[in-house]
């Protein structure tokens, strides 16, 4: 399941993930973020992923390359998750992207979400 809503009060991109991800949904997602990208200019994220199931390898290509081609549109990202080897990767990948990023447990999405506005 992926779910995606724009919180405009808060002016945060929230996006939840909960088992598999189907190429609709995700295209769907995609469609409403660049909406918001193009209306803002950059979008402060909030990913919630409380489990991962499948991803269609297109799923997966099609995120690498729109991911590519947008990481300057993003103020800032919080992944919120406890699965520990996503955050790891997630981590990791701030060392070599132009991204700022930040992991947090799902116990601590407030803090996530203040982050993301101050």
């Amino acid at each position: 399941m992926l779910k995606h809503a724009m919180d405009g009060a808060a002016g945060i991109f929230e996006i939840e993930v909960d088992g598999r991800i189907d190429a609709e949904s995700d295209r769907d997602l995609v469609h409403d973020l660049e909406a918001e990208i193009a209306v803002r200019g950059k979008v402060a994220v909030l990913e919630i992923v409380r489990s991962l199931g499948w991803i269609s390898p297109e799923v997966w290509l099609e995120d690498l390359f729109w991911s590519s081609r947008h990481m300057r549109s993003f103020s800032r990202v919080a992944l919120v998750t406890d699965t520990v080897w996503l955050a790891t990767m997630a981590q990791t990948a701030t060392l070599a992207f132009p991204l700022v990023m930040r992991t947090f447990s799902l116990a601590d999405m407030d803090a996530a979400r203040t982050w993301l506005t101050t």
